[in-house]
């Protein structure tokens, strides 16, 4: 590699600005197609996302990549009121908090992902 090669900067390309949102409520779907015990992946303002129901059959929406190595949540199981990630099955709950890692004694507490509101 020589100097020039080293001394490039990587440009990411975030693709164009998505479109001006109504501000207020956007339907994302029926609550009862998401209240079957898997989780959907939709895609929702530029940003891919998992729905899934917890044990009381409330609606769930998180950022559908694992802050861990950026598994998709969408491709993993409903496990009690988390959602497993298919790569090392941390669980995610429903606030976006990590509950759970099977092979550490404790969760890191800044563990979370974006958790997003919602209304049925």
């Amino acid at each position: 590699m020589d100097i020039e090669e080293s001394d490039e900067v990587r440009i990411i390309d975030e693709g164009t600005p998505p479109a001006r949102f109504a501000r207020g409520w956007h339907c994302l779907g029926l609550a009862e197609e998401f209240r079957d015990g898997k989780p959907h992946s939709i895609e929702a303002f530029g940003t891919k996302l998992v729905v899934f129901a917890d044990s009381n059959g409330e609606i769930k929406i998180l950022d559908a990549f694992c802050r861990h190595m950026g598994g998709d949540l969408s491709q993993g199981t409903v496990k009690g009121d988390s959602i497993a990630c298919p790569f090392h099955d941390w669980r995610w709950g429903g606030n976006g908090k990590c509950t759970g890692i099977p092979y550490a004694r404790r969760v890191p507490p800044l563990a979370r992902t974006r958790a997003w509101e919602i209304m049925e």
